[in-house]
């Protein structure tokens, strides 16, 4: 009888501690482990996998269904015209976890989800994300900034600067809403909704867009999006703050 109840209570612990394994699983990539050496066959692993995303959320918008990667962004299948991430922007640490019945692969300010069928899938995903944001961030300003400096120039040439869409100040109003809540995340996103709608008519946004990343330790995308600023406004009268800037994070990117 006592063996019978030994083997009772040994069973339950396992079938505890599996269920408990199972509801914190937690993988974080390691680039050595990798073995990944070419970007091409990356991103072409990369677009396979998100074809089984079957979430995207952004603190602003949850969208269902699989997502596209298209040039060197995440688009949503279902609205292709909205830009989830961009590679430039993926930073560190990028996380597979349990959420409930979905495995989510989460980095800077998106959530990926999958079936926890999928979980391979989610953490082949992760292992990608990370080989491209280590590529992205070593690249030259000259090849990072190559479609968007012309808008730069042509920005600078203007007698007349273009002005704020009432969409623009829309998203302009509510990113600066949620920055002095100290939602960051949803001000970053807002952000960047204000800068998809016309990329040169607030040089600004891409400022404060720096700023705000830098707050929550996105350092990456803090210096991809200020030197976007000084491209637009080398003369502006905070441009030697916004390069000092660069420097400091330069520096705890690298620390």
């Amino acid at each position: 009888m006592k063996k019978n109840l030994l083997l009772v209570v040994v069973a339950v612990v396992f079938v505890l501690n599996n269920a408990s394994a199972q509801r914190t699983f937690e993988y974080y990539p390691d680039l050595s482990k990798n073995g990944a050496s070419d970007l091409n066959k990356v991103i072409a692993d990369l677009s396979e996998n998100a074809k089984k995303i079957i979430l995207t959320w952004n603190y602003v918008d949850r969208l269902e269904g699989s997502v596209l990667v298209k040039n060197d962004e995440f688009q949503s299948n279902t609205t292709p015209s909205q830009t989830l991430l961009c590679f430039y922007e993926i930073s560190s640490p990028i996380k597979v976890f349990n959420n409930g019945d979905d495995i989510t692969v989460f980095t800077t300010y998106t959530r990926f989800c999958f079936r926890k069928k999928d979980k391979s899938s989610a953490m082949k995903f992760a292992d990608d994300l990370l080989f491209i944001q280590h590529h992205f961030s070593s690249m030259k300003d000259s090849e990072v900034n190559a479609t968007f400096k012309p808008l730069a120039d042509q920005y600078r040439a203007l007698a007349v600067k273009p002005t704020v869409s009432e969409e623009q100040r829309k998203y302009i109003v509510q990113a600066n809403s949620f920055n002095k809540e100290r939602d960051f995340l949803r001000a970053i996103f807002l952000y960047r909704k204000a800068i998809a709608v016309d990329q040169i008519s607030y040089p600004a946004a891409y400022f404060n867009l720096a700023l705000i990343a830098a707050q929550v330790e996105y350092y990456n995308m803090a210096v991809f999006y200020m030197k976007r600023y000084l491209l637009l406004e080398p003369e502006a009268k905070d441009a030697r703050e916004a390069q000092d800037k660069i420097y400091e994070w330069e520096a705890r990117i690298n620390k």
